[in-house]
């Protein structure tokens, strides 16, 4: 199959993470871009002569690290996110097809870029993720669902987040969240709607 150009430009552009300054533990540095990582190493691409190389992380400074961190995390939640349902409708598809009821994290206008960040944390919680597993589907509707809110049999807080507990119909909603949130209060919400569990 052949690709048209524009098309394939915009593959390539996409593996790579925006170039940067990298500095190693002894001060040297060098503009590269980064490729791929994990835990140990960074694959990148200096910008000078192209060169493709590999780095123990461990080599690497506390500030490139932590850029590495933050650019594994926005993959894992990318990959997260693809597997979560984001309308209604799939949510409930997916309370169907498992069996399990769905915990539905509905905010469809609270500040997007805070709403982000509080999905991103709770996503990255591995212990919190695990307990919703293991006893609930996560749906995460972030635009407005007329239908759900219709069926609804209290009003959602439309400026704030609600969770709320769906089998064959609402039968638990959380609190509603407006402020900055810590992670022990969504901890709290999340594990008194896993107590309502069949």
């Amino acid at each position: 199959m052949k690709l048209h150009p524009i098309l394939l430009i915009l593959i390539i552009s996409f593996q790579f993470v925006q170039g940067r300054e990298w500095t190693n533990n002894e001060g040297s540095s060098f503009e590269g871009e980064l490729i791929s990582a994990n835990e140990t190493q960074a694959r990148i691409i200096r910008s000078i002569d192209k060169r493709h190389f590999t780095v123990e992380r461990s080599a690497l400074s506390d500030p490139d690290n932590q850029f590495i961190d933050q650019h594994l995390a926005a993959i894992k939640v990318e990959e997260l996110r693809k597997a979560i349902p984001d309308t209604y409708i799939k949510a409930l598809r997916k309370t169907k097809e498992s069996g399990k009821k769905t915990i539905i994290l509905y905010a469809p206008d609270f500040n997007r870029q805070k709403l982000e960040l509080i999905i991103n944390k709770i996503l990255l919680d591995k212990q919190l993720m695990n307990s919703i597993s293991n006893e609930a589907n996560l749906a995460i509707l972030m635009n407005r669902e007329r239908k759900m809110e219709a069926e609804l049999p209290w009003p959602a807080n439309e400026k704030a987040i609600n969770l709320f507990l769906y089998t064959d119909l609402f039968e638990h909603t959380s609190f509603s969240f407006k402020e900055d949130l810590d992670d022990y209060i969504f901890d709290a919400a999340f594990n008194e709607l896993l107590k309502h569990r069949r």
